[in-house]
């Protein structure tokens, strides 16, 4: 087996990408903006056979995985809580991007490699169309504020019918894109299981469960041990008005089981 030539720590945020490199007893840090095109930067700088960590970032870090590991690269995503501990237990007190990627770059370098999988095809599919499915509804949400606002100015009667038209469509949009997903959701015996089990959860219906299979499908079962609860108990703790128990929810999702550190 042939020793990992490149390591890299990589700290994500919405726009840019701060990458520290370790290559031939050399660091080396770059910023890339977080696009497709930036990827493909990263991807080069880094080659074939590199070993990275990142943190789980939500939708900031998923494509960025993605890509990485379609090209060849080694990718583990860091749960952030224990991103954090370590940075601390490193002494590092400032807070900059390239700090937090210098940290990481030392995560991947001292800690056992944890590698990531790409999601399946139906997974990225469903994470798409929930996607889409939150920005509709949004969006005629925010319509509908705007007719009620109307109707109790006295708005113009074109511009209140014209409203109403959308929020229409918009409605016939949302019923098109939800039947897609279940669609792509009885397609798949794992997220058919997981699908019921959120139905199953109290006050939690099918649009509801789509929405929040869109972000928990995604991601890796081993970040929390939340994942190996019975679904409807922690959903309904997570969901919960119950200040106490969203607390204790919260302290289980980040809960770790990582191993000490062993030296490379």
């Amino acid at each position: 087996m042939q020793p990992i030539q490149t390591c890299a720590g990589i700290d994500v945020s919405a726009k840019t990408l701060a990458v520290c490199r370790w290559r031939n007893g050399k660091e080396q840090e770059r910023s890339f903006p977080n696009d497709a095109a930036g990827h493909g930067e990263v991807n080069r700088w880094l080659g074939k056979g590199a070993r990275v960590a990142m943190e789980a970032t939500g939708a900031y870090h998923l494509q960025l995985a993605v890509a990485l590991v379609k090209c060849g690269v080694e990718v583990m995503v860091v749960n952030p809580r224990v991103a954090k501990d370590f940075a601390r237990a490193l002494s590092n007190r400032s807070k900059t991007d390239a700090v937090d990627a210098r940290a990481l770059l030392e995560y991947v370098q001292r800690m056992e490699f944890r590698p990531w999988q790409v999601p399946g095809a139906a997974v990225m599919e469903l994470r798409e169309l929930g996607r889409r499915l939150t920005q509709l509804i949004q969006t005629s949400t925010d319509e509908k504020n705007r007719l009620h606002a109307a109707r109790v100015a006295g708005t113009n009667r074109t511009v209140r019918m014209d409203l109403d038209r959308h929020i229409r469509a918009l409605g016939q949009q949302i019923k098109r894109i939800e039947q897609a997903a279940l669609k792509v959701i009885r397609g798949d015996a794992d997220l058919a299981e997981q699908f019921a089990l959120l139905k199953a959860a109290p006050g939690i219906g099918a649009r509801s469960a789509i929405l929040l299979l869109t972000e928990l499908a995604v991601l890796d079962r081993a970040m929390t041990r939340v994942r190996s609860w019975p679904m409807p108990v922690w959903i309904h703790a997570y969901t919960s008005q119950d200040r106490a128990c969203r607390k204790r929810c919260a302290s289980a999702r980040w809960a770790t089981a990582e191993s000490e550190p062993s030296c490379t």
